[in-house]
């Protein structure tokens, strides 16, 4: 779904019309009056390719400048979904005094780095987007929404390298960028073209589908590969449509690589029967979809620490700095205790690697965690709070949180949620019920029972 914030685009004529010239930026000053021409363009949350000053790869956000003038975003705003709850508290401002860096010019595009670090240029933003869901939010210096855009899981931002665009630059149209699809990403240039007509009448071929492993385990990742063409050469996109036991059926864009199409999914930290199904489609919206196969997911043996409860935005629960961070509670469901120390905690960046999920440092008692005990990690980005502060944000919208073992290798458990969860509302939690259970519930200011970070989710 697709979220953006009507405006004028009168202010460069308005400009005009007051004697400035063309060559100077539109200030940003947030004075009363129209809000710049400026669109939220293009978006890209799961990068392989695209590098950051520092040579890693970085989500990214590029920003349109319909005006007839360059603007300076300098002094403006930048946010994720975390603006909803917190407000301008919540964001990045774009630092002042860098004008030849941060001024878009008039037609031009300008692109940021979501790279979560600490911004150490002024257009690097130290936060990170959800792959399976976010927002995107560009205030004026007032605080006032400039342009915003909402996406979710079935805009196939969890693909590597795959971009999420306006069609054409500064429209309303949006489409898909990337390997197999109808142009590539285009950060800093004019978006490509949302589509062709197709070329014949042919339907599109499958072949049979391929899982690595074969026989996956609860912590396995699995890659599903396919061999996908069309005899008039117009194939557009191949997905996979997957769910394990009863769980909602999910749907993911396959990728085109040397070894056909693939897309990478799980781990399923509960283990059971995962089906799943491909379909090809060609640009003249013929469909070639496959039998639905399955396979059993080998569950875990014996007990072990489990993700018990999660909270993304919170309006009440405050940590021990007083302040209201989003925060995950893991619960000791065995019958001995057990140490979390060396293990990590991620988001749905889980596919960064080792290298990008928090390591939960040894030395701390409330790492120990005795039979039936709570400990509640406080999703802040501020690790240096203490060792249960997690360098990582949810989202309420879309996101994940994985509990990976000291191998950094063997998933102990994993949760994933998107919009339709109900995790976008203040003090809404989701949480096992009972301790420790299969069955996931709700618990908040409107349902049966409220949150209970630190403590059983059963009254």
């Amino acid at each position: 779904m697709i979220r953006t914030t009507p405006r004028s685009i009168l202010v460069g004529l308005l400009a005009i019309a007051a004697g400035c010239e063309a060559t100077d930026p539109t200030p940003a000053d947030g004075a009363e009056g129209d809000l710049p021409a400026l669109y939220i363009n293009e978006i890209m949350a799961s990068s392989a390719t695209y590098l950051d000053a520092a040579g890693s790869a970085t989500d990214w956000v590029e920003i349109f400048n319909a005006e007839a003038a360059p603007v300076d975003l300098g002094g403006m705003y930048l946010c994720d979904d975390h603006y909803v709850a917190e407000g301008v508290a919540g964001c990045h401002l774009v630092p002042t005094g860098f004008a030849a860096e941060t001024t878009v010019a008039a037609g031009g595009f300008i692109v940021f780095d979501f790279n979560g670090d600490v911004a150490e240029g002024p257009r690097e933003v130290p936060l990170k987007l959800g792959a399976g869901g976010d927002a995107v939010f560009l205030l004026d210096a007032s605080g006032r929404v400039v342009d915003d855009v909402a996406y979710g899981a079935g805009d196939g931002l969890d693909v590597v390298d795959v971009s999420f665009g306006r069609v054409a630059d500064g429209q309303s149209g949006w489409a898909s960028f990337g390997a197999g699809l109808d142009g590539a990403p285009t950060p800093g240039a004019p978006n490509g073209s949302a589509g062709a007509e197709p070329t014949g009448p042919s339907a599109p071929v499958l072949g049979d589908a391929v899982l690595d492993p074969v026989a996956p385990t609860f912590a396995d990742r699995v890659v599903v590969t396919v061999e996908a063409s069309d005899p008039d050469g117009d194939l557009e996109r191949v997905t996979l449509s997957y769910a394990v036991d009863g769980a909602p059926l999910n749907e993911v864009a396959m990728t085109s690589s040397g070894a056909g199409w693939s897309a990478t999914i799980g781990p399923f930290a509960d283990g059971g029967v995962l089906r799943y199904t491909v379909a090809a489609v060609d640009r003249g919206g013929r469909e070639t979809r496959s039998a639905q196969a399955s396979v059993t997911v080998a569950a875990p043996s014996g007990p072990r620490p489990l993700i018990n409860e999660v909270m993304a935005v919170n309006a009440s629960f405050p940590d021990e700095t007083g302040a209201f961070p989003d925060w995950v509670e893991v619960y000791n469901a065995g019958d001995q205790p057990v140490d979390l120390a060396g293990m990590y905690l991620t988001d749905d960046h889980y596919g960064d690697g080792v290298d990008g999920w928090y390591a939960i440092p040894a030395g701390d008692a409330s790492t120990m965690l005795a039979p039936g005990a709570f400990v509640v990690f406080w999703f802040d980005k501020a690790a240096e709070f203490g060792p249960r502060h997690v360098s990582e944000k949810l989202s309420g919208e879309a996101d994940a949180v994985y509990l990976v073992g000291v191998d950094g290798e063997t998933v102990v458990d994993a949760l994933t949620w998107d919009a339709e969860t109900g995790l976008d509302f203040d003090d809404v939690s989701l949480g096992r019920a009972p301790d420790g259970g299969d069955s996931w519930t709700l618990f908040g200011p409107d349902e049966a029972s409220a949150a209970s970070p630190g403590a059983s989710n059963v009254p």
